[in-house]
């Protein structure tokens, strides 16, 4: 008898493994269980599911970064020194960043971004008013976190931000202002 291991669930099939093989991953389509007609109800079918508890994975340096996927990954929160984002969103978790740091020249000196010393709102750039610069937020999740992170240390700036993956773990970046 063949034994499989569930290595992820998508669009209503289980990708699944044979055990004892390390070959081929082979694709499964699952449906559900056929339902009786008899003594249905109107009321909806619950099914208890095990609550899944979040991973929370600390990220101190960039280093720290690289295996992780940030595609579709949402801003949950974002501190910078004592001021919170207004909205999670990444525009305004690096804009919050660049008002802390209220440099210009300091933020285009150190930044990974592409960044314009003129008002400029298309291709993917904001506009920063205090600062008088339009900074490219359109790059990779991971090249802003990345700037976020650079930008912290060198200004020496604490930042709290926690990030949503599409898998439901937490990345949770955390520098420390240093003394």
């Amino acid at each position: 008898m063949n034994s499989y291991e569930c290595v992820r669930e998508s669009d209503g099939s289980f990708l699944v493994k044979k055990l004892g093989n390390s070959g081929t991953y082979i694709p499964l389509e699952v449906t559900p269980p056929g339902i009786s007609n008899v003594g249905q109800t109107n009321q909806p079918v619950s099914i208890n599911q095990p609550k899944v508890s979040k991973v929370f994975v600390e990220i101190s340096n960039v280093k720290q970064l690289k295996p992780h996927n940030l595609t579709g990954a949402k801003v949950i929160s974002c501190v910078v020194g004592n001021n919170q984002a207004e909205k999670t969103t990444w525009s305004n978790s690096i804009r919050t960043l660049y008002k802390q740091i209220a440099d210009g020249t300091k933020i285009i000196k150190n930044s990974i971004l592409p960044i314009k010393t003129v008002r400029k709102v298309d291709e993917g750039f904001t506009f920063i008013k205090d600062l008088g610069i339009s900074v490219c937020v359109k790059k990779t999740r991971k090249n802003l976190v990345k700037e976020i992170i650079k930008q912290a240390k060198d200004n020496n700036l604490t930042v709290r931000m926690e990030i949503e993956l599409d898998i439901g773990a937490v990345l949770v970046v955390n520098i420390a202002k240093a003394q």
